[in-house]
Formats: C-alpha cells, sequence, structure tokens
C-alpha cells in the first residue's frame, strides 16, 4: 500500500512525520528541561546569596562580640571624671585643668563650675576657666586638654585683646574664656 504512494508524496510525509516529532521533542522535552534547568538556577543564585549574608552576619556577629568585649575591658578611670559625687568630680575637673595650664607655665585667674547636663545618656560635668596667654601659648594650651585623660571637651572659647597696653617688642597677651566638659559616666550612675 505504500508502494502505491507516489515518491514526492512520501518524502512530504517523512518530512511531515519528522517535523512532527521536532515539534513533540521541542515542546514535551527540551523547552520543560530548560525551564527546570533555568528556575534550578535562578533557586542556586538566590541560596548563594543567602549563605554569603549568613556568612557576613557570622563575621559581624564575630566581630561585635569582639568590640563588645574590648568595651567591657576598657579603663572607665581614662574617659570619666572620677568621684562619689558631682562637687567632687568638678573639683577633680578643676585640679586637672589647673594642672594643665601650670605645666604650660601659667596660672587660671578664676574657675567657675558649670551646671551638669544631659548629652545622649552621658553626664557632662563642666568648668569655666579665665586666664591670660598669647596666641601660640593658647594653641598648647588647646592641644594638652585635647591630649589629657581623662577626655575633656572644649565647648566654648572666648578670646578677647587684653585691656593692658602690650609691650611692643612681644605679642600682645589675650584675655580667654573657655569652657571644659568632662563625663562622668552614663546618666544612671
Amino acid at each position: 500500500m505504500i508502494e502505491r504512494i507516489s515518491k514526492p508524496v512520501r518524502q512530504l510525509a517523512a518530512l511531515s512525520l519528522l517535523a512532527a516529532a521536532i515539534v513533540g521533542f521541542w515542546s514535551f522535552v527540551w523547552t520543560p528541561v530548560t525551564t527546570t534547568i533555568s528556575g534550578q538556577n535562578a533557586q542556586i543564585l538566590e541560596q548563594r546569596e543567602v549563605l554569603g549574608r549568613l556568612l557576613s552576619a557570622e563575621t559581624l556577629a564575630g566581630e561585635a562580640s569582639t568590640l563588645e568585649q574590648k568595651s567591657k575591658s576598657l579603663d572607665i578611670g581614662k574617659l570619666t571624671l572620677m568621684g562619689d559625687s558631682d562637687p567632687l568630680r568638678t573639683a577633680e575637673l578643676q585640679t586637672t585643668l589647673t594642672k594643665i595650664v601650670a605645666t604650660l607655665g601659667f596660672r587660671l585667674k578664676s574657675t567657675r563650675a558649670l551646671p551638669t547636663r544631659d548629652a545622649e545618656g552621658v553626664r557632662l560635668i563642666g568648668v569655666q576657666a579665665q586666664f591670660q596667654a598669647t596666641l601660640a601659648q593658647l594653641q598648647k594650651i588647646l592641644i594638652a586638654i585635647e591630649e589629657s585623660q581623662p577626655i575633656l571637651v572644649i565647648e566654648a572659647l572666648r578670646v578677647v585683646a587684653a585691656a593692658s597696653a602690650p609691650d611692643q617688642k612681644s605679642e600682645s597677651p589675650l584675655d580667654i574664656n573657655i569652657d571644659v566638659f568632662g563625663a562622668t559616666g552614663s546618666v544612671k550612675g
């Protein structure tokens, strides 16, 4: 019976069957396989991102615990004013400021306590000091205050030319008012 069909029709039928087989293969095998593979690749990329975040979180947790241990071992005495009460801490701040200025060869004219205050969870005690110095001497004093322990913060600095007549051969002294604050620890303490 196949022999009765002409050769071109048989060839056309064979090509049609081949095309149908290719379309069937493409539709029922190739497309689902490639879709599955691309879905799996996307899932692998997502899992890699999650793994990367977990590894970085583990690293950050390790760094956080290291910083926590360092903060626990930190000598608070180097950062805060010592004393059992605010008046004692104010006296320590005045003494520290007087020593800094005295080591540079100056003398404070006056000091007065400033009101205590709280800033971002830290209790601050302040002192206002007055003295005379030249600009170069003032720079040395400011550097010494910044480098002191416990840590002191210069909040305000007012400089005015001195009222006395300066000597023509030397630099004229300046009247200086400075507000210096030191931390006493957390607000609770």
